[in-house]
């Protein structure tokens, strides 16, 4: 269905640690809005009421940076399907729930003529995701396995234990701010986002060739955010220059990180201004009463030192390591529309009711 149930997120709500912001309507809007992705939602009933669902984002080019997806993707004319953060999986039997939601995403990638799908991880916080059989279920239809980790970090404690956990070098990059009169504060306006967040993390992007395009750094979704999901911390040095960002979005007690970045100037000044960051977003983040904050992920074998550098920054915060596998499968467009149209007519029919579109 392209049009959203009216307690899609009240379900998502209700579902507490086994769903996430990226599986909202609100966060579809968005999405949307931003990024072009038009919308599609799946879901499970039983007995009348809904047991599992997932949100996907229908794009032309795809955001997941699985590369080979990506290109592959990019080829064809139907797009990705991306579902972020995804499926939910409330109640029932997880594997039987995750067989039927993977099934119908076949016969939604055959109506769209989508050259590839793509599930960025499941919910940090899901405990379906930790049944040992996912990852052979999603194989099972032609998905490809890629590890990635993340690390929760217990927020909702003081000070002092929180310091406490952290290893030595995250507390002594947090003193050299300090030292520095490195200022954090949070995005007040649109126009403060635009002009303190986003043109300077574009802008070190693109000078670091990770591609950034020019004009997304005028595309925001501060007006679309009305119940203020989404914050931004920004990091200025003594004379008001940027050092650094940290952008956040909330949702049924979890924080999770996006857009940090440190600009040119933080790095060839060698400042840890990213601890700093780190630091304030865990605080305001638990007097917003937050009990958790994800890392968003790092590789758990690091391919070359930048990827290693990523990880120890990660784990230098001690937060309770989950692993998130990301899926993703891509096809030739016509032969996978006639095989799927074959299954289609022998398949048995699924158990239970269901609602796909």
């Amino acid at each position: 269905m392209t049009n959203v149930a009216e307690d899609w997120d009240a379900w998502m709500g209700d579902a507490g640690d086994e769903a996430s912001f990226t599986q909202t309507a609100k966060w579809a809007r968005i999405h949307q809005a931003v990024n072009g992705a038009t919308p599609h939602y799946i879901e499970l009933r039983k007995n009348g009421h809904r047991n599992a669902a997932a949100l996907f984002g229908h794009r032309r080019q795809p955001m997941a940076t699985i590369r080979d997806i990506a290109r592959a993707a990019l080829l064809g004319r139907g797009g990705v399907l991306e579902c972020f953060s995804g499926p939910v999986i409330a109640a029932g039997e997880p594997i039987d729930a995750l067989t039927q939601l993977l099934d119908e995403t076949d016969e939604l990638a055959v109506r769209l003529s989508a050259t590839g799908v793509v599930f960025t991880a499941p919910p940090s916080t899901a405990a379906w995701s930790r049944h040992g059989d996912i990852s052979r279920i999603f194989a099972a239809h032609g998905y490809r396995c890629t590890p990635w980790t993340t690390a929760l970090v217990a927020i909702a404690r003081s000070d002092a234990a929180l310091l406490a956990n952290f290893r030595q070098s995250a507390r002594k990059g947090i003193r050299r701010c300090h030292e520095l009169s490195i200022l954090v504060r949070e995005c007040r306006d649109a126009a403060d986002y635009i002009e303190n967040f986003s043109r300077p993390l574009f802008a070190t992007r693109r000078a670091l060739g990770i591609g950034a395009r020019a004009d997304l750094q005028e595309r925001h979704w501060w007006n679309l955010d009305e119940a203020r999901h989404y914050h931004y911390f920004v990091a200025f040095d003594r004379n008001g220059a940027v050092l650094g960002t940290l952008g956040t979005y909330r949702w049924n007690g979890l924080a999770t990180e996006i857009m940090s970045e440190r600009t040119m100037a933080a790095r060839e000044a060698r400042v840890p201004v990213q601890d700093l960051l780190h630091w304030h977003a865990f605080l305001a983040h638990r007097e917003l009463g937050d009990r958790l904050f994800d890392l968003a992920g790092f590789n758990p074998h690091p391919a070359d030192a930048k990827e290693q550098g990523i990880r120890s920054f990660k784990e230098k915060w001690m937060g309770r390591v989950v692993n998130i596998p990301r899926f993703a499968r891509v096809h030739d467009s016509p032969q996978y529309r006639f095989a799927r149209t074959l299954y289609r007519r022998l398949a048995p029919a699924p158990h239970g009711e269901q609602h796909v579109g």
